[in-house]
């Protein structure tokens, strides 16, 4: 399906029939692209379909169970994927390490780039 020592697997992600979309699909995160692998249904076992050209790093790509699109966070921005290719982001500052869900809310965890401009209140 996929394999390439240059471009790793950095997520997975399946996504269920759905009455719009009768078909199971493997979503396949690398470093470089993204991609999605049909796995049910009429034409199954083909070529994984590029969704787009840039993939993500390693713990930046989840599925969104609510919306079942991946969710791929990058440098500039957090993007939403589907099968038929890539639908919202959300742009945001800074530099972050890693993405998850709580609930139906996308939490992205951030690297302080000066921790001493972070301070806590002396007094409560």
């Amino acid at each position: 399906m996929h394999e390439s020592p240059t471009e790793p697997i950095t997520g997975l992600g399946f996504k269920e029939p759905t009455e719009e979309v009768p078909n199971s699909y493997l979503f396949i995160v690398t470093t470089n692209r993204v991609l999605s692998y049909q796995t049910s249904g009429r034409n199954t076992g083909g070529v994984p379909v590029v969704i787009d050209e840039i993939g993500a790093g390693l713990g930046c790509a989840m599925m969104d169970w609510t919306a079942k699109n991946i969710i791929v966070a990058r440098d500039e921005a957090i993007y939403s994927c589907g099968v038929e290719g890539r639908g919202a982001c959300y742009a945001y500052e800074g530099d972050f390490s890693v993405i998850d869900f709580l609930g139906f809310r996308v939490l992205s965890w951030f690297q302080a780039t000066n921790p001493l401009s972070i301070r806590m209140p002396t007094t409560l």
